[in-house]
């Protein structure tokens, strides 16, 4: 049986870096392996990663058990910053998987997928920045989950906007386990929509949610 007194939250280190990435592939379809749609875990981490690791790594906590990554979240506190770089980072993941998208069968199908979601308004989303200015991911392995660490990282993070004088964080999800976390944390619904993107994977319909919660002032 776990001992929660063990479970230390903390700021990033450099040695996170690989934990946090096998976390973020391994978890990437709803709490699956990432090779559920794509077949390149590093190609993926380094577009969902990079960012975090490697310009805002500040903004990145991490829960500890016992020596071991067993969560992390990960966001960013300067839209901006994160606008301009991650489109930078989209356009090389894009140049890199040009290839890939065009022969193998199944990097085909999601390309498919995105490009008919992406004709038909699905990324086309409502900016809510100006009131919920910073961002968030978090994670946690699956062997922990139910334990508390996922309210601890977000106590965490929380506390780190305040002593910014960030007042306000938002998110997103297509997980319905994660819609019923989010909302025990206090996050209200700012925008749900059926999304397309994976019906070739998904036996169900799937929703991407947005939401956003006004922290308070200390």
């Amino acid at each position: 049986m776990m001992d929660k007194s063990k479970i230390i939250i903390r700021s990033f280190k450099e040695s996170d870096r690989a934990p946090l990435r096998k976390l973020c592939a391994d978890t990437a379809f709803m709490g699956e392996p990432v090779e559920r749609f794509f077949p390149d875990r590093e190609l993926f981490c380094d577009w969902a990663c990079s960012y975090y690791t490697d310009y805002e790594p500040e903004s990145i906590f991490v829960a500890e058990y016992e020596g071991g990554v067993s969560g992390y979240i990960m966001g960013s506190k300067d839209e901006p910053k994160y606008r301009r770089v991650s489109a930078e980072l989209s356009r090389l993941f894009l140049k890199r998987t040009l290839g890939r998208f065009l022969f193998e069968s199944s990097s085909r199908s999601l390309l498919f997928s995105l490009v008919k979601s992406f004709m038909s308004g699905e990324f086309k989303r409502p900016d809510f920045s100006r009131h919920y200015p910073a961002h968030l991911h978090i994670n946690v392995d699956k062997a922990f989950r139910g334990s508390g660490i996922g309210s601890m990282l977000m106590n965490r993070f929380e506390d780190y906007l305040r002593s910014s004088k960030v007042y306000g964080a938002r998110l997103a999800t297509i997980s319905a386990r994660a819609n019923r976390f989010f909302q025990k944390q206090g996050f209200g619904i700012l925008y749900r929509r059926r999304v397309t993107y994976f019906d070739y994977l998904a036996p169900e319909e799937i929703y991407l949610s947005m939401y956003g919660k006004i922290l308070e002032r200390g």
